[in-house]
């Protein structure tokens, strides 16, 4: 083996392989960008333990997180209503539009462009991301942080998979004056990414509806998330 094909060798060795299974390292131009965002402010508190923010293509962004103060737990989300969401959705496409006018099918373009302006509600700009609070159990609370950990903790490089549509989750933990970040792009259902998506998600409905069965299947999911010790 020449030296060159020696030192290839000894690089794949020190390198953490990347997979499906892993984080990636959060963008450092996202971050900047997203602390600036009033809809957001609330999801990089000082009280907050796990943050995901949900951000996908073509919808607007929210917010699921684990707040922990004066020794409860809490689960809370902010996310636009449906209707202020569309509005919302519709003056930023026009806006795009505008910035950017298509070079190609100009007249189809010019109808969608007029479709969406038809019966237009004025811009709501005072529009708030709906707020739910819930209170969760100390136990449930603590499966929650030590999955997102069992994440945060070794997140790795992935190679460019993104595509035209799909949705970016951002995590977060913030612990012992440390915060921990790592992001993933539309994971399988089936990875370990992809099952702490689906952690982030339940949490979003338990607060939204307090259902006992989703309590009960976040336990479930949090156990196949954190290995057994």
């Amino acid at each position: 083996m020449n030296k060159l094909a020696l030192l290839i060798a000894a690089a794949a060795l020190a390198a953490p392989a990347w997979s499906a299974e892993y984080l990636e390292p959060e963008s450092a131009a996202y971050l900047p960008v997203a602390e600036k965002d009033a809809d957001l402010k609330e999801a990089f508190g000082p009280d907050v333990t796990t943050r995901m923010i949900v951000e996908p293509s073509f919808q607007f962004h929210y917010a699921v997180m684990l707040k922990q103060k004066q020794g409860h737990s809490f689960i809370v989300t902010l996310k636009f209503a449906p209707d202020v969401e569309n509005v919302l959705q519709r003056y930023d496409e026009i806006e795009r539009m505008k910035k950017e006018p298509p070079t190609e099918n100009a007249k189809v373009a010019a109808e969608y462009l007029a479709a969406i302006q038809k019966d237009l509600p004025p811009y709501p700009k005072d529009a708030k991301p709906d707020r739910c609070e819930f209170e969760i159990d100390g136990d449930l609370a603590e499966k929650i942080v030590e999955a997102f950990k069992v994440m945060l903790t070794d997140v790795r490089v992935a190679p460019d998979n993104l595509g035209l549509d799909g949705t970016f989750y951002h995590f977060a933990l913030q612990e012992d004056g440390k915060t921990l970040e790592g992001r993933v792009w539309s994971p399988g259902l089936s990875t370990r990414p992809g099952r702490l998506v689906a952690l982030g998600e339940m949490m979003r409905e338990h607060c939204q509806s307090g259902r006992d069965r989703i309590l009960a299947e976040a336990g479930k999911l949090i156990a196949q998330q954190v290995p057994a010790k």
